[in-house]
């Protein structure tokens, strides 16, 4: 009787429609900063940001950061770089420095917004009185014009 049961709620289970999930992108979001430098993110997860704040020079108080195809972009205000965080297996990650400004120059009022596009996101900054943007893709590729969707 319980095979037979098992066997009918397999062939019932086997029937239900099938739908995908794919989390191309999070909401760009602004998380706090510990002051041990560990960064809390919106799923309630959080990283060791030690390696990019050192880098930096600066603990802000927040950070902006939005995921795209499960990259992670992360800038602030007073940050010199972008920086894209590749998880890798278990609680290990790659990070990578995006550099887009001259030596002295620090980003101010950055926003992360979803591109139209499937594989990018758009960076909005000021560096001083100048307002920028560019497209950054799940590679941590930059282009200052477009998204390459390809």
């Amino acid at each position: 009787m319980k095979k037979v049961f098992a066997i009918l709620l397999l062939m019932v289970i086997g029937c239900l429609p099938k739908t995908y999930f794919n989390q191309s992108f999070s909401a760009p979001e602004r998380v706090p900063v510990t002051k041990d430098g560990y960064v809390a993110l919106p799923d309630g997860e959080n990283f060791d940001g030690g390696i990019i704040l050192e880098s930096e020079g600066i603990t802000p108080k927040d950070i902006n950061i939005i995921k795209v195809h499960g990259t992670y972009l992360v800038a602030a205000s007073g940050f010199k770089n972008v920086w894209a965080i590749f998880p890798v297996s278990g609680d290990k990650a790659k990070v990578k420095r995006i550099s887009l400004l001259k030596e002295n120059e620090t980003f101010s009022d950055v926003q992360f917004e979803v591109s139209s596009k499937t594989r990018c996101v758009i960076m909005k900054f000021n560096v001083g009185e100048v307002s920028r943007s560019v497209y950054i893709d799940r590679d941590g590729d930059v282009d200052e014009k477009r998204c390459d969707d390809d």
